[in-house]
């Protein structure tokens, strides 16, 4: 489930970022973001098929939780129509039940 326009605006002053959880490079914020995949903003060129552990630290603590740590594989990564960083898309491949629940719960502003 995505966020909906309201949970966006609500949130937009506040974005989630995500960092390498292996290097603890910064790679951006966050976009678009659902249960399965997310566009992140970036200032890397990443490349396609590449899988990255990653960290998504979400403004607000859900289930006691600030950071969702999961695997990603970046499905493309292409320049930005409106900046002049790139965005790519990510698609989740492993998440634990943890982790997800904390996702879930932030997705759906419980």
């Amino acid at each position: 489930m995505a966020l909906t326009h309201s949970q966006r605006h609500r949130r937009e002053g506040h974005p989630v970022t995500v960092e390498n959880a292996d290097t603890g490079e910064y790679l951006g914020r966050i976009l678009d973001l659902n249960i399965d995949h997310f566009m992140v903003l970036t200032d890397h060129q990443l490349q396609p098929k590449q899988t990255i552990n990653l960290i998504l630290h979400i403004p607000e603590p859900m289930l006691s939780h600030d950071t969702v740590c999961l695997k990603a594989e970046c499905l493309w990564c292409q320049n930005s129509n409106f900046s002049s960083k790139f965005g790519a898309s990510f698609h989740i491949e492993q998440i634990d039940d943890q982790n997800s629940k904390t996702l879930d719960s932030y997705i759906n502003g419980y």
